[in-house]
């Protein structure tokens, strides 16, 4: 990202997550241009969703089946610990919402 390290407050990857094939890379970014105290605001869908999703989007066919195959992983708590962990951020905040199907996650650099 064409921005200064410790320029921005806060990162928003709303329902980015789980189309990423290495999520580090994009972490290890938003933790460069985060201020100190800086935050990771993030959506995912959750395991749960997976086969939801697919039977929406490849038996019913409405939602986008190619949105759907670019999915890379589903996360749990779990592996957000993990992220969060192996990247040296807090993990500020992990909440579910639309029944179980998505995460809210917090990163605190």
């Amino acid at each position: 990202m064409p921005l200064p390290d410790n320029s921005v407050d806060t990162v928003f990857l709303n329902a980015v997550l789980e189309h990423l094939t290495n999520p580090y890379i994009v972490l290890k970014e938003c933790k460069r241009i985060l201020k100190e105290n800086g935050r990771v605001v993030m959506t995912t869908p959750t395991r749960a969703a997976k086969p939801v999703l697919e039977f929406m989007a490849f038996k019913l066919h409405i939602i986008n089946e190619d949105e759907i195959l670019e999915h890379q992983h589903y996360y749990n708590k779990k592996d957000v610990i993990k992220l969060a962990s192996d990247l040296g951020f807090k993990l500020e905040k992990y909440s579910f919402f639309e029944l179980f199907m998505n995460s809210l996650i917090v990163y605190r650099k």
